[in-house]
């Protein structure tokens, strides 16, 4: 979270907060549980619609408590006559009153402890509506909903295999070592050397090094311009479209970017000069032969990849900014040669 808040460094800290949660021990969950339990609720279901007892049984298992039952209307007189009457499922709060329909769906929601958040939001007029209209929808369309959930397969619990279990227990031990190993090489000062933990972190491809971020960040800020010449002798700038070529500063750039993989690709771009060329051929093909040129009828003729970079420095001070050109691409074989 202080990561999210102070720095801009991508999908870094989300990663980060989903793998921590791994870590969480069963306490905590136990405690989230009893502090946001608002007692169990039976669900019942038409006992001859397969479909109807796969839905109740995934609702109970990702969303309610384990004191929740599921029961077959059949084996309750009144509870089925509720079901005939209302062509519906019946679901039973604590307190024993019932509620069908998306009503009932309702009632779930309020008795979860993860989907309660949401339950000003699903119990609005404008949700009732529409959800009572899907219901209705699915309970009369029950043979084709079948169709889509025969592939959700109920197995018994499997007998555990003391054998598989040392196994994994082993490969799991032997997965921790190798990654200690290979950060201890990356350590220059301690001059550890393991080829043989250093060959299965490439294999497995779980290679990383401590100096992402250390000994100091990376102190320069670096962005890309692409200027670009169209065959009816114009000049555009192809990240942002603007006819001044020369238009995408710090602050732009980064704003332009769409996603974190486009990220990672323009910073290569400074490490890999191979990386310009081949992104280059691909401006030259998604705009001339793909169609998706910004302006129709007019062939894109040749681009420039300039990268610039300006050091960061204390006290909010910066250096000057120095301009590299990366990469020519032409795209059309006349011209290039």
């Amino acid at each position: 979270m202080g990561i999210i808040l102070t720095m801009w460094i991508g999908l870094f800290p989300y990663i980060c907060i989903t793998m921590w949660c791994l870590f969480i021990p069963t306490p905590v969950w136990d405690y989230l549980e009893r502090k946001f339990y608002y007692g169990p609720v039976t669900i019942n279901y038409d006992k001859d619609c397969g479909f109807c007892f796969k839905m109740v049984s995934l609702i109970r298992h990702f969303f309610l408590t384990k004191e929740s039952m599921i029961l077959p209307c059949q084996d309750r007189p009144h509870i089925q006559a509720i079901m005939e009457r209302e062509n519906s499922w019946v679901v039973e709060d604590s307190e024993g009153n019932t509620y069908t329909a998306y009503e009932a769906f309702i009632t779930i929601v309020r008795h979860s402890w993860f989907l309660r958040p949401f339950s000003f939001l699903l119990a609005s007029r404008p949700a009732r509506f529409l959800g009572n209209k899907i219901y209705r929808w699915v309970s009369q369309n029950r043979s084709l909903m079948g169709k889509f959930s025969q592939f959700f397969i109920f197995l018994p619990p499997r007998k555990e295999v003391l054998t598989l279990r040392i196994l994994s227990s082993l490969f799991g031990i032997f997965i921790c070592v190798t990654l200690v190993m290979w950060n201890l090489t990356t350590i220059k000062r301690f001059h550890v050397n393991s080829p043989f933990f250093a060959d299965v972190t490439r294999w497995l491809h779980l290679y990383q090094e401590w100096n992402m971020f250390s000994p100091r960040p990376k102190p320069d800020s670096v962005w890309i311009e692409i200027p670009a010449v169209l065959t009816d002798g114009s000049e555009i700038e192809l990240l942002t479209g603007d006819r001044d070529i020369y238009s995408v500063k710090n602050k732009a750039f980064f704003q332009s970017i769409p996603s974190e993989h486009w990220r990672k690709l323009y910073f290569n771009l400074t490490d890999r000069i191979d990386y310009g060329r081949y992104f280059g051929s691909y401006l030259c093909r998604n705009w001339n032969d793909l169609g998706n040129g910004l302006i129709p009828e007019v062939k894109l003729r040749k681009l420039e990849i300039n990268i610039y970079s300006q050091m960061n420095l204390l006290n909010n001070q910066k250096e000057g900014v120095v301009k590299k050109a990366t990469w020519t691409q032409w795209c059309f074989d006349k011209d290039a040669s």
